[in-house]
C-alpha cells in the first residue's frame, strides 16, 4: 500500500481521506479555542493567563497557508487585547522570509535563519537560562 501524508490535494474526493482531514480540522479548532482562552484567562486578581509562543518554521511564501493561519491566531489574540499583547509572541524561523510587517515589533520575533541553525541556538540559549536558574 502506498503511503502518503493527510493532505487535500487539489480534485480529490477520497472519502476516508476528507472525513479523517475534517476530524482533525475539528480537533485543531477545538485545540486553538483553548489556547485561546487560556490566553485570555484571569484569575480573581485580573491577572493569569498562559503565554503562547506560535512557532512557524520555513513557511515561505508559494504555499501561504500555514503562514497566514499564524497570522490569524496572532490576530484574534491580539485584536482588542489590553492584557493579551505581552503573552502571544509569533516567532517566524525563515532564512529567506522572516518578516511580519503585519504586526507590532512585539508581537513578532523575525528569525532569518534555517530551521536546525535557529532551532540550535534556541536550544543553547534556553539551556544557558536553566542552567542560570539552578
Amino acid at each position: 500500500e502506498l503511503l502518503r501524508p493527510a493532505v487535500h490535494m487539489f480534485g480529490e474526493d477520497d472519502a476516508a481521506l476528507l472525513e479523517h482531514l475534517a476530524r482533525e480540522e475539528e480537533r485543531y479548532v477545538q485545540w486553538e479555542a483553548g489556547m485561546e482562552k487560556a490566553v485570555r484567562g484571569l484569575d480573581s486578581e485580573g491577572c493569569g493567563g498562559a503565554r503562547l509562543v506560535l512557532l512557524e518554521i520555513g513557511c515561505g511564501l508559494r504555499v501561504p497557508s500555514v503562514r497566514m493561519e499564524m497570522e490569524c491566531v496572532l490576530r484574534d489574540l491580539l485584536d482588542g487585547a489590553t492584557h493579551e499583547t505581552d503573552r502571544v509572541v509569533l516567532i517566524r524561523i525563515n532564512p529567506d522570509f522572516p518578516q511580519n510587517p503585519l504586526f507590532p515589533a512585539a508581537s513578532t520575533i523575525s528569525i532569518r535563519a534555517g530551521s536546525l541553525e535557529a532551532l540550535s541556538e534556541i536550544d543553547a540559549l534556553l539551556k544557558g537560562l536553566r542552567e542560570e536558574n539552578t
